[in-house]
């Protein structure tokens, strides 16, 4: 330092060497660079972590279960891109069909992604917004602005159309706009008709409806029908019957489905329409902290894999949620944003045999693929061997699982499955305890206790043939006091 100059407001001004100057800059530099390392280290350290959601819906941080590794998006000269892309699905070759809506055709990839062909149907295709591929290269797409399905070979020839099959079911004011379709083993076409499932036939015949949502019961709906006059019946705004956004048959022929709903928004139908997976709340609310709103869970897509695993995508926070059959939430990744594996606006998913997940992004006509880590894929296996009554493997995968996850929910909630099954209910508790898993705990301790019971049973029995014999004894002495006392009274005593 030089020399010290007063201003006219008397503050001192330091004016610095150049050799000074310099050595700040370099300072300057050397900071900024740390503070990009510091960035850096913060953002892999994310990436690097899902998590799960406890019963109480609290975060659990877990190892990184899916890692997205490819993003596909340009399709070359051929293919060019997709635009307000609307479905995904993936054939038993794990060849990939993009439903390209505002182009009005179906874009086929193979399982790397690059571009193989697309189907129009001779350019007769209009707004399609979903597609369903046959074992046989046999296509069948929703021609939604044509108000049909219609079936096309491998060669881009239509076979058939489905049309709104005649029957009074459907009221001449129902349209036939078809947004998401499949097909089952037994050749049954099953479309989403708002608040159900409709089946049709080979011939077009109407075979009937299938999962009906049920609108729940309302005291205030009851009182305004029944006691309310007109004026307050026009204004009354009745509850309606979630609507399905999406479903997926399964290779178990259930039909695997999302609903628009607050709870209850992931259903497994069997054919008569019964719901096998376990009733609750999915998904996860969020705080916007922009709007101060809660923002609860919209499922938009649904897919299972060969190991009976379910994905569902929530289209609010960008996430695919995945659970087991039995409704345990195995991990939560994804989200919303503009770098790899973050979404804008997703709006359909399917996996393939390797457990690849593939996210369709219509936002900027992308598809993400996801691959399942080592920890995943220890996790899915510990549970299909589960599933197949080998408990004795599972548990060596779980516990190798947990030498790298000890707070794992979903791996202590399988080991004390597995303790239940082999009726260690104490060691079974344990795990439930620490899993935080407080129906299957409160399961594991009421046959704890009946097996408390059931050992101790015979000295139960003698002590409370003691206790009642004491309460006799102790009444019928009591008793012979008070008559005594009662005589002696009367006779003067």
């Amino acid at each position: 330092m030089k020399k010290i100059i007063l201003p006219k407001n008397g503050k001192p001004r330091f004016f610095f060497s150049k050799r000074c100057r310099h050595a700040l800059v370099i300072y300057r530099i050397i900071g900024t660079v740390l503070l990009l390392q510091l960035l850096q280290l913060t953002v892999f350290g994310a990436a690097t972590m899902d998590y799960t959601l406890t019963d109480e819906g609290k975060r659990a941080m877990t190892p990184l279960c899916y890692s997205c590794d490819e993003v596909i998006g340009y399709l070359g000269d051929k293919g060019g891109t997709f635009s307000d892309a609307s479905d995904i699905y993936i054939d038993k070759s794990d060849n990939i069909y993009i439903t390209d809506t505002e182009k009005n055709r179906i874009i086929m990839l193979d399982e790397n992604g690059s571009y193989l062909r697309e189907f129009t149907n001779s350019g007769k295709l209009s707004g399609p917004q979903s597609v369903f591929v046959c074992d046989n290269g046999d296509l069948f797409v929703a021609d939604t602005n044509n108000k049909q399905i219609v079936h096309i070979d491998g060669n881009d020839r239509e076979i058939e159309t489905f049309v709104k099959p005649e029957t009074e079911v459907l009221g001449d004011d129902t349209d036939f706009l078809v947004s998401r379709l499949a097909v089952s083993d037994r050749g049954l076409i099953y479309v989403v008709q708002s608040q159900q499932f409709m089946a049709i036939d080979s011939k077009n015949d109407f075979k009937g409806f299938v999962g009906a949502n049920k609108v729940g019961f309302s005291l205030k709906e009851f009182f305004v029908r029944t006691f309310g006059s007109d004026i307050q019946k026009e204004k009354m705004t009745y509850n309606q019957a979630a609507t399905y956004n999406s479903f997926e048959i399964g290779g178990d022929g259930l039909i695997y489905a999302v609903a628009n709903d607050n709870k209850n928004q992931i259903r497994v139908l069997n054919m008569d329409g019964e719901n096998l997976f376990p009733e609750g709340r999915y998904g996860e609310t969020s705080f916007d902290e922009d709007t101060a709103a809660v923002k609860e869970s919209v499922f938009v897509d649904i897919c299972v894999d060969e190991s009976g695993i379910i994905y569902a995508l929530d289209r609010s926070s960008g996430r695919i949620c995945v659970y087991t059959a039995e409704g345990d939430n195995l991990v939560i990744f994804g989200g919303l944003g503009e770098v790899r594996g973050k979404f804008q606006l997703p709006v359909a998913m399917d996996s393939n045999s390797k457990g690849e997940i593939f996210v369709l992004d219509a936002s900027n006509g992308t598809v993400h693929k996801f691959t399942p880590t080592s920890y995943m894929n220890n996790l899915k296996q510990a549970y299909v061997l589960f599933r197949n009554g080998e408990y004795d493997k599972s548990a060596d995968i779980c516990n190798n699982v947990l030498s790298v996850n000890n707070n794992s929910c979903f791996i202590n909630t399988l080991i004390g499955r597995i303790e239940y099954k082999r009726k260690n209910f104490d060691t079974a508790m344990s795990y439930f305890e620490k899993a935080g898993n407080r129906k299957q705990y409160a399961k594991a301790f009421s046959e704890a206790r009946h097996n408390v019971f059931r050992e101790y049973f015979v000295w139960i029995v003698i002590a409370a043939v003691v206790v009642l014999a004491t309460v006799i004894f102790i009444i019928a002495k009591v008793r012979r006091k008070a008559e005594k006392i009662v005589d002696d009274y009367y006779s003067g005593g």
